[in-house]
């Protein structure tokens, strides 16, 4: 099976490209089909937007998206961030998930 006709959606948006990484491989070897997204954009200068908006997000195959979600639940301790809320909604730390202002860089 081809990965371009595969259907992946979000599962998880990490802190960090480490930790996207690690559950990346952690689904993989549960035997999930995984792609990161938006991996270098952290690193950007200039008009990209830190924090959620370019955060790694975690991409699964559509018909494993509740598995991925349970998985990554139990290997990170519970704490996953809200995926319904978008930029307009909430800045939200992505270490702690803190609702925070767009002036501000930590929580």
């Amino acid at each position: 099976m081809q990965l371009a006709k595969l259907n992946f959606v979000e599962a998880y948006r990490a802190a960090n490209s480490p930790q996207a990484y690690a559950i990346r491989f952690a689904l993989e070897n549960a035997g999930l089909r995984v792609l990161i997204e938006n991996e270098s954009l952290q690193d950007g200068i200039g008009e990209i937007p830190s924090g959620w908006p370019s955060a790694p997000r975690i991409m699964v195959e559509e018909s494993q998206l509740v598995a991925a979600r349970e998985f990554i639940d139990r290997i990170d301790q519970g704490r996953t961030p809200d995926l319904s809320l978008t930029r307009s909604e909430a800045t939200r730390c992505l270490a702690c998930d803190a609702v925070m202002t767009e002036a501000e860089t930590t929580c």
